[in-house]
C-alpha cells in the first residue's frame, strides 16, 4: 500500500524521526521532515543530539528493521569504513560482572561506526532514494488543531533566522524531536492532560574521545568492552572501531562516578575499571580530539499508551516517548522496531487514521517493556538507584545477577543471554526450565558457600 493519504510531517532529523519518515514515504503523498539544526555536507556531530560524539550501539534485531527500509545502507556504511564485527567470536570480548562473558552459538553480527556517520548515511539514502522535504534550521513551535481541538492538523514551524511564524498543514504528525521534547507542553495548552512519566534516576557521566591505535597494536578483539560488578564497582569502558581506522574510546560513571575530563584522569578512570584491558590498550595510543562529555541523570519514559482522550493525528517516536540507559544499546534498536510499529499500524488504517494512535501507542508500549524491564533490572542492583521499584524488582535483580555469573562458563546460557539483548528472542527466553535451573543451582551454591 502506498501514498493512499495525503501530507505526513516528522519532528526531528534524529534516527526514529529518518526511519520514520521512510515508513510513512510507504503511505503519504508528501513527507516533510523538520529538524532545527542545519544540514551539513559530511558527518558531524549535531547541535540536535548531544550524545553522538559517544559510543553507540546498533543490535542485530534493530539492523535488521533498518535493512528492511534502506536494502543498500549496510554495505554502503562497510564500503565507506563501517566495521563489521562477528559477536559470536573473539572480535567482541566483554568483561561484566567480573569475567568474561562467554560468545553466543548463534551466529550475530554487529556494525560499528560514529553516530554521526551512520545518522549522515541513514539521511543520504533517504534523500537518495525516497521522495521527503527536508526543512532545516527550522523549529516547530506548536501544534495546530481542528475547531473541536480533536485533532492534529499540522505544526507551526519557525526559521532559525526568527523570522515569522508559519503553519505547515498535516493529515498526520510524528514527533521524533528527542527527550527534550516539547510536545507535553503543546498537549497541556490544546487542553490534554499530559501523559504520566517513569523516571529511574541512575546519574550516568559519558566521556569520550577518539584515538589512532598504536601503530603495531595487535588484538583478536575489534570492540572490548569492560562492564562492573554491581552493586560494588560502578565504571564502565568501551572501545568501538571507527570509520577512518581510529577507536572511539567511551568511558562511563554510573551514580556521578563521572569520568575526569583531563588527560591523565581520563587514563586513571581506565586504569580503575574492573579489568586494566581498556587502559593497556590506549595508554600508547595518540589521541585525536578532546575529551567530550555526557551527563544522563535519569531514564525518562512518558506513557503516551494511558492517555484518553488524545488527538487524532499526532504519534510520538523515540527519545520523545522513552529514553533508556544508553550503557545498553537499547535506543537504536527499540527506535527501528516502533518505525515497524508504525508500519504495521498504517497498512490497517489505510483510508481512515482515527483510531492510529491509541493502536500506535499500545504495540510500542509492548516494545519499550520489555527493554525496559531488561535495563532497570540490573541498574536496581544499585540501592542508590533513584525510583520506584516495580514488585518483584529485587527478585528479577537477583536472578539477573545469577545470570550474568552463569554467561560467563555456560554456552547455552550465554548464547541466549545474547540473543535477548539484541531482540532475537523474547525476555522470556531467560526462563527456560534449563536456566531457572541452573540460577538456583548457582544461587544455592553461593549461599552455601557465605555460610561458610
Amino acid at each position: 500500500m502506498r501514498n493512499s493519504q495525503g501530507h505526513a510531517v516528522v519532528i526531528g532529523a534524529s534516527i526514529a524521526g529518518l526511519l520514520a519518515a521512510r515508513i510513512l514515504q510507504n503511505h503519504f503523498q508528501r513527507v516533510t521532515l523538520v529538524d532545527k539544526d542545519i544540514e551539513t555536507p559530511t558527518p558531524n556531530p549535531r547541535k540536535g543530539v548531544p550524545q553522538g560524539r559517544h559510543g553507540h550501539v546498533l543490535l542485530a534485531r534493530g539492523a535488521t528493521a533498518i535493512a528492511k527500509q534502506f536494502p543498500k545502507l549496510f554495505a554502503d556504511l562497510v564500503e565507506q569504513g563501517s566495521i563489521v564485527v562477528d559477536i559470536s567470536t573473539e572480535e567482541l570480548q566483554w568483561f561484566h560482572h567480573g569475567a568474561w562473558r562467554l560468545p553466543p552459538s548463534t551466529k550475530i553480527f554487529g556494525y560499528s561506526q560514529t553516530r554521526p556517520f551512520l545518522e549522515w548515511h541513514l539521511k543520504r539514502h533517504l534523500a537518495l532514494h525516497h521522495p521527503v522535504q527536508f526543512l532545516t534550521a527550522t523549529s516547530v513551535v506548536g501544534l495546530q488543531t481542528d475547531a473541536r481541538k480533536q485533532r492534529i492538523t499540522g505544526v507551526h514551524i519557525r526559521p532559525a533566522d526568527k523570522g515569522a511564524v508559519k503553519t505547515l498543514a498535516a493529515d498526520l504528525v510524528i514527533d521524533a524531536s528527542g527527550r527534550g521534547s516539547r510536545n507535553p507542553k503543546w498537549l497541556e495548552a490544546l487542553g490534554y492532560p499530559r501523559p504520566e512519566e517513569t523516571r529511574v534516576g541512575i546519574h550516568l557521566g559519558y566521556g569520550s574521545r577518539l584515538y589512532q591505535p598504536p601503530p603495531d597494536f595487535k588484538s583478536e578483539w575489534k570492540i572490548l568492552a569492560i562492564y562492573p560488578k554491581a552493586p560494588s564497582s560502578t565504571k564502565f569502558g568501551v572501545i568501538f572501531p571507527v570509520e577512518k581506522k581510529r577507536w572511539l574510546v567511551t568511558l562511563v560513571g554510573a551514580l556521578r562516578d563521572y569520568p575526569p575530563e583531563d588527560d591523565e584522569g581520563f587514563l586513571q578512570f581506565a586504569k580503575a575499571l574492573d579489568h586494566p584491558g581498556i587502559y593497556q590498550a590506549i595508554q600508547n595510543a595518540s589521541p585525536l580530539t578532546p575529551i567530550t562529555k555526557y551527563r544522563f541523570p535519569t531514564y525518562l519514559r512518558r506513557h503516551y499508551e494511558r492517555l484518553a482522550p488524545f488527538p487524532e493525528g499526532f504519534l510520538v517516536m523515540g527519545d520523545a516517548m522513552c529514553s533508556f540507559n544508553p550503557i545498553y544499546g537499547q535506543g537504536i534498536t527499540v527506535c527501528a522496531l516502533e518505525a515497524e510499529a508504525l508500519e504495521t499500524c498504517l497498512q490497517h488504517f489505510r483510508d481512515d487514521l482515527s483510531g492510529l494512535s491509541r493502536d500506535y501507542f499500545k504495540n510500542a508500549s509492548r516494545l519499550i517493556d520489555n527493554a525496559w524491564r531488561m535495563a532497570t533490572s540490573v541498574d536496581f542492583l544499585y540501592a542508590q538507584t533513584e525510583g520506584k521499584r516495580p514488585l518483584g524488582t529485587s527478585l528479577m535483580s537477583w536472578y539477573n545477577a545469577r545470570l550474568l555469573e552463569l554467561s560467563a562458563r555456560d554456552k547455552k546460557i550465554a548464547t541466549t543471554f545474547h540473543e535477548v539483548l539484541h531482540f532475537l528472542k523474547p525476555p522470556t527466553a531467560l526462563f527456560h526450565p534449563y536456566i531457572i535451573r541452573q540460577v538456583l543451582k548457582s544461587g544455592l551454591r553461593s549461599t552455601i558457600r557465605s555460610c561458610r
